[in-house]
């Protein structure tokens, strides 16, 4: 296997997510403003419902390539046969999911005051089979989908500054988003060549994957449902605007998520293999994943508490700020999201207990969707996001459940300590800042972050994490290198 650095594709990945961070920074609290929040629970709804199918069109075929893919690799002409037969099933189940999305829209449901915004939405399944982001996570190419991923969302932002001026104008954004996404897949096939030649073939293998695709197709299923039912059951039980405010704090919370999860999918397709050949260096692999999460995701959470009403702000608007609550109940749910992320792909996917995990997920769906009828209509959106944090913490549980052999060995007391420590001092300096009027005064309350952010880099500077600091080393030698480059 190609000896590729993860280090280098944790930071490109990072890079890509960070782009996905800085550019609705700069487009969404344009768009809450102008579409406000009855317009952006319409886009929201509709999209949940999409969402639905695209999981019918998806068909878990991306995880089951990505995972069976780093396994054959290294024989190539078994690999491009292998990319064909899946490229071909995917245009199969995509268009099933087209027809079924299209009969779907004929009965007189509530979708009749959506059904434009949806036939819009709907042509993300004509262009799904072209994504092949699993071909590129399996060779691990995470400079191209970074430069791909900004240049698309900068084209985007254009568009959307120079079209989309009023509320009229709701079905022109739903158009530019949906276009920009199928743009980006259009020219992931054409770069799909410099690794496999794709074709249509009617040999798709369907008989020898079938199994292993239908459970992370299950798995898929789960995982959409406790991840949008959220928004479908609040719409039809409350209305728009309720689906508007959970739509803000559910941006801010997968924004942040996405930047962690990306840091760790690089390493998804290194532990599969490592599962298979080498079981010491997958658990050493494991334990830094472990450890990164320990001491970067927890100020995170407690940054995204402490800031709640004045990010709400930046992003919204005055208008969206019974979101704070919301996103307090999402920040929490940050950590278990993480955590399932690593212990079920990084772990039981890794070493082959699909079933596992989809055990877990069928366990979430089922009380998340249950507890979304009872609270919904009690707490409104905080309802809904209770629900994902009983669902995410479900899953950590049951995945926690599933690999005791080796949960002692993933986890350090010191490490747990440091970012403890580290974050006591946050809070304090917060509250220190808080008393100058700093904190929560206008603009300020950004350098309030960043000073917030170093107090705790400075702790773990000084107590030595070794983790902490070799990824600020690995950092510092990317950026060195990036300058390098750029002076040539």
């Amino acid at each position: 296997m190609q000896n590729k650095s993860l280090s280098k594709n944790a930071i490109l990945s990072s890079i890509r997510v960070f782009a996905n961070i800085v550019f609705p920074l700069i487009t969404y609290p344009y768009i809450t403003r102008i579409l406000s929040a009855e317009g952006i629970g319409k886009v929201d709804f509709s999209n949940s419902i999409i969402s639905y199918f695209s999981l019918i069109g998806a068909l878990g075929i991306g995880t089951f390539a990505t995972r069976y893919g780093s396994k054959i690799k290294d024989d190539r002409e078994k690999f491009n046969s292998f990319a064909s037969q899946m490229f071909s099933l995917n245009y199969i189940s995509c268009g099933i999911a087209f027809v079924l999305l299209m009969l779907f829209l004929t009965f007189p449901t509530k979708l009749i005051d959506y059904r434009g915004l949806i036939i819009i939405q709907s042509i993300v399944l004509v262009f799904a089979p072209m994504e092949m982001d699993w071909l590129y996570n399996v060779e691990e190419d995470f400079g191209y989908i970074t430069i791909r991923s900004i240049a698309v969302q900068f084209i985007s932002m254009i568009f959307l500054f120079l079209l989309v001026h009023s509320y009229k104008d709701l079905y022109i954004y739903v158009i530019i988003r949906t276009f920009s996404n199928s743009f980006a897949n259009f020219f992931n096939l054409i770069y799909s060549r410099k690794y496999v030649k794709l074709s249509i073939t009617k040999k798709t293998g369907w008989a020898s994957y079938y199994k292993s695709i239908l459970v992370f197709f299950g798995n898929a299923i789960t995982q959409t449902i406790y991840l949008n039912s959220d928004v479908t059951i609040l719409g039809i039980l409350t209305n728009d605007y309720y689906v508007g405010i959970y739509g803000v704090a559910t941006k801010i919370y997968s924004i942040v998520k996405r930047v962690f999860n990306a840091a760790i999918s690089v390493a998804i397709p290194r532990l599969s293999y490592y599962a298979a050949k080498d079981q010491e260096k997958f658990i050493k692999l494991l334990t830094r994943i472990i450890h990164f999460c320990e001491v970067l995701v927890t100020p995170a959470v407690i940054g995204l508490i402490l800031f709640r009403k004045e990010i709400i702000m930046l992003i919204s608007g005055t208008e969206f700020q019974e979101a704070s609550t919301t996103l307090v109940i999402f920040a929490l749910s940050l950590w278990c999201a993480i955590l399932a992320n690593i212990l079920n792909n990084g772990v039981l996917v890794s070493q082959g207990k699909e079933n596992k995990v989809l055990q877990a997920t069928i366990l979430s769906a089922f009380f998340n969707s249950s507890f979304n009828f009872v609270l919904i209509p009690l707490f409104k959106q905080n309802g809904a996001a209770l629900t994902t944090l009983l669902a995410e913490l479900i899953m950590v549980v049951y995945a926690a459940l599933n690999i005791k052999d080796i949960l002692k060995l993933l986890f350090s007391l010191k490490a747990l300590f440091n970012t403890a420590l580290g974050c006591i001092v946050m809070v304090g300096i917060y509250y220190l800042l808080d008393y100058l009027g700093l904190a929560k005064h206008n603009y300020f309350f950004i350098l309030s972050i960043v000073i917030c952010a170093f107090s705790y880099c400075g702790v773990m500077v000084m107590l030595k994490d070794a983790e902490f600091i070799s990824f600020a080393k690995k950092i510092q030698h990317f950026l060195k290198q990036r300058r390098k480059g750029t002076q040539r």
